[in-house]
């Protein structure tokens, strides 16, 4: 798979403007958001006006890809963070005309059935965060059912909610990392809980697998490992594909889920 002219001239954007480079500069990544992507593509065969929310979007970097890889699409993007809006300013002066909201994923500011996606990139681990000194775990779990609501309230029947992303309670690279005070998760997800969350929420679930048993966000090790990890991102995504085909695959870092709003 390559890395469309399109995607590589949003990448040159953020980076020229030093906006999450970390993430940014890893090819690996943008190989497994352009494979997102396509599954959205192959759901709707490259058609239509669609209307998409990018729920939890930051800076905004996956809602540009987005919009490149569907520029028929009516995309949207909304983030609780107060630290996105400059990026999100640069977005839009380069063409790319996106709506993007400061808002709340347990209170979004759309009418009921507007859209025909919601897709998230990490976020259901993060909501409630900001109370996870104080609050016990269901009420953790209280916060995440009120998002999901949200999102089914606010997607048309039939409607496809995809969450990238999720980390997974097994995951080895969440354990080195909290082991070695790198970042890591305070929530993670098992399967069971993830399917109690989204069933229990009336959505049907289409696809949930482990992904990404090979970490993207190698920058952090530096420029010089960064930029020869970087090199040989098609062999690394190719090496990711083989270790998910095998047991290992329950220690890969995240989930990915597809599901659909079903009919009342």
């Amino acid at each position: 798979m390559k890395i469309p002219k399109l995607i590589k001239q949003t990448q040159t954007l953020f980076l020229k403007n030093n906006i999450n480079v970390i993430q940014t500069r890893s090819n690996l990544y943008l190989l497994r958001t352009l494979q997102i992507i396509n599954k959205i593509n192959g759901l709707y065969k490259k058609g239509g006006k669609l209307k998409i929310l990018d729920l939890g979007c930051g800076y905004g970097f996956n809602t540009c890809i987005l919009k490149s890889m569907c520029p028929k699409c009516n995309i949207f993007g909304i983030d609780y963070g107060t630290d996105s809006k400059k990026s999100w300013n640069i977005i839009n002066k380069n063409g790319y005309n996106i709506e993007f909201v400061r808002a709340d994923a347990r209170e979004l500011p759309f009418e009921k059935d507007t859209f025909d996606i919601v897709i998230s990139w990490g976020l259901l681990e993060h909501i409630g965060e900001e109370k996870i000194s104080y609050i016990s775990l269901k009420e953790k779990q209280l916060e995440e059912e009120k998002c999901v609501k949200e999102v089914k309230r606010v997607l048309k029947k039939d409607g496809y909610f995809f969450l990238n992303y999720l980390p997974n309670s097994y995951s080895y690279i969440e354990f080195i990392s909290k082991h070695y005070k790198i970042y890591s998760h305070p929530k993670k997800f098992s399967k069971w809980e993830i399917t109690q969350l989204l069933e229990g929420n009336n959505f049907k679930m289409k696809h949930l697998s482990r992904v990404h048993f090979l970490p993207s966000l190698y920058y952090i090790l530096g420029n010089t490992m960064g930029d020869f990890l970087n090199k040989i991102a098609f062999q690394l995504n190719l090496l990711d594909s083989l270790f998910l085909r095998t047991p290992l695959s329950i220690f890969a870092q995240d989930f990915e889920i597809i599901t659909q709003k079903e009919r009342n």
